[in-house]
């Protein structure tokens, strides 16, 4: 009992929780919508997306243990009030919940490539997982090389929703319905687009937010050598990448906004909680210099994030009142 707290500290359970909604949100409340609005609906089953999501949750809260279990003695330095490994929980206990999620994770994985029908789906699982071992024990404090892995890995959660989706979609709906599909000149490659969407916005996001943690974990990564970019570049080079990737965010959404979202509420709503917060996150980066103020501007990042990911919400019910007014 004394080991359930720690260890839902351990595996971020919050970032477990955002990870699922992201997955569930862009299924139920873009795609999902997407393709009843042109009359078919999804071809996977509520099960087997919920089983693709608990793989996606393992193998992530997999990764955040073997990231606390080698970075143990920075992290004394950095954010002693903050370590469970080694006080809270035994070292040989962390590294066996991460073997077992991993395991679990795979597995389920490879379950759900199965049902799909697509065995090659499984490398997913595959990359993912190694890339989370290798990014902890050897690229997280290499020169970006560590930013674009764990970037990586966020753009993966909602890409898998398409990876899975889009083929099945393709595949049995295109077969059911190939008639209807060839006279309207139709197919659900446009979901594709959704979901890359969503992958890129992810990926830039958390790029920058890895960036400004690095500034703020310097004191414990110089004394160790690391390598990262605020060491390296500076802290001004690093501020400067972090604005440039916020702007190339900002200028991505204005695009997707002028292409496809020209209604009143979406260009409000992206004002709002994308443009604003995140010009006012670019001005406390630049502005903080001590740990607590980038971890702040951290935490920004984070919610800046979580608001795209809500904007799911909004669309659906933007859609429905559209195909209502079309008469749908």
């Amino acid at each position: 009992m004394n080991l359930i707290i720690p260890f839902i500290k351990l595996i971020r359970i919050q970032n477990l929780i955002i990870i699922a909604l992201t997955q569930y949100l862009l299924r139920y409340f873009i795609i999902k919508p997407l393709v009843e609005a042109k009359g078919f609906d999804l071809v996977m089953t509520h099960l087997d997306f919920f089983l693709l999501s608990l793989s996606t949750v393992l193998i992530a809260a997999a990764g955040f243990v073997i990231n606390d279990y080698f970075d143990l003695k920075i992290d004394r330095i950095n954010k002693p009030e903050k370590i469970i490994i080694g006080k809270h929980i035994k070292r040989r206990v962390a590294m066996g919940a991460h073997v077992v999620m991993n395991i679990f994770g795979f597995a389920i994985g490879v379950y759900v490539a199965y049902v799909v029908g697509n065995w090659n789906l499984a490398f997913i699982q595959v990359f993912a997982i190694l890339s989370l071992w290798f990014y902890s024990t050897n690229f997280k404090f290499d020169l970006l090389a560590g930013n674009i892995i764990i970037a990586m890995m966020a753009a993966l959660i909602p890409l898998m929703v398409g990876l899975y989706e889009v083929p099945l979609l393709n595949r049995d709906l295109e077969v059911m319905y190939a008639q209807l599909i060839e006279a309207f000149d139709f197919n659900f490659n446009y979901v594709a687009y959704w979901t890359i969407g969503y992958a890129v916005f992810a990926f830039l996001m958390t790029f920058a937010r890895e960036i400004t943690k690095d500034i703020a974990d310097m004191e414990g990564d110089e004394v160790y050598e690391a390598s990262t970019l605020p060491i390296k570049w500076g802290t001004t080079a690093a501020k400067i990448i972090i604005a440039f990737l916020y702007l190339t965010v900002i200028i991505g959404v204005i695009i997707v906004q002028q292409m496809f979202l020209r209604d009143q509420i979406s260009l409000s709503y992206v004002a709002i909680f994308i443009f604003l917060p995140l010009i006012y996150t670019t001005y406390i980066t630049f502005k903080s210099k001590e740990r607590k103020q980038y971890l702040t501007a951290s935490n920004f990042n984070k919610a800046i994030s979580l608001f795209g990911i809500l904007y799911a919400l909004l669309f659906s019910e933007i859609l429905r009142q559209y195909m209502e007014q079309q008469n749908f």
